[in-house]
């Protein structure tokens, strides 16, 4: 199976700093000192400049649902029949309700791949926590944000993975203290978030799965449009930090500007 590197398919964001040179008075040699603004990082602090307004958490978008993203995009036809078996009422039906459940089942997996649509949005959730801070550049590490990110999916029976395309801009983010102290009391002192990732699947790779651990994963590249960072009881959601893509509007944004325009 052909083999395929995930690291190739993502451009570093930004060069690393370069070095200043300055001259040693006291041995006449040349040191590089690093310019104080970034002392110690290989990556700007991300900034959120997204508004925190009132905003529901979304539902994570189902595997079947990704794997319809995939077959609209290549414009193949997925095995509903074998997905409709592969549900779990048809699974545990007893055998005088088996057609009648594998009917319903096959009808409303078509219906919802007839409905979805090929440029959906596709919403991760993910559990982060936050890792190193810095107070004197007011810098907060989040570890899981890394290059090598990867989301899987079991789709009945069908792998695929989706890389998220800069996820690595957001591992370090600008918080000042106060700011942050706020966002952990608000965790219940924990160090412990989630974290709702909007993607945009923008390529998919149709030739051959990319073999992981024995398993054929279909993969798909996809652009962050947005990420939220919730305070962990999702019972009572509490948006703590935000950031939203240029040219990206959420689509419960656009349809509250439409009820806005019907009733003015």
């Amino acid at each position: 199976m052909r083999k395929f590197f995930l690291t190739t398919m993502m451009a570093a964001w930004v060069a690393s700093p370069a070095y200043v040179l300055a001259q040693d008075a006291a041995n006449n040699q040349q040191l590089p000192i690093l310019p104080e603004a970034v002392a110690t990082q290989d990556i700007e602090p991300f900034k959120d400049d997204a508004p925190l307004i009132a905003l529901r958490i979304r539902d994570a978008t189902a595997p079947l649902e990704i794997a319809s993203i995939f077959y609209k995009k290549i414009g193949h036809r997925p095995d509903f029949k074998r997905w409709a078996e592969h549900s779990r009422r048809y699974r545990e039906a007893g055998e005088l309700d088996k057609k009648e459940v594998f009917l319903q089942e096959y009808n409303k997996i078509v219906q919802s791949f007839r409905e979805i649509k090929e440029d959906a949005v596709v919403t991760v959730r993910s559990k982060v926590y936050f890792g190193e801070y810095s107070e004197l550049q007011s810098i907060q590490k989040i570890d899981a944000f890394n290059k090598d990110a990867f989301f899987k999916y079991d789709a009945a029976g069908d792998y695929f993975g989706i890389i998220p395309n800069g996820l690595e801009r957001f591992k370090l983010i600008y918080l000042e203290p106060d700011r942050r102290k706020a966002m952990i009391a608000q965790s219940g002192g924990s160090n412990a978030f989630v974290a709702e990732i909007a993607l945009k699947i923008n390529r998919v790779d149709a030739r051959e799965p990319l073999d992981i651990k024995g398993y054929p994963f279909w993969l798909m590249l996809a652009d962050i449009v947005e990420i939220r960072i919730w305070a962990p009881d999702l019972a009572e959601p509490r948006l703590l930090w935000r950031y939203q893509a240029e040219n990206y509007e959420p689509e419960e944004n656009v349809e509250l500007m439409k009820l806005y325009d019907e009733v003015r």
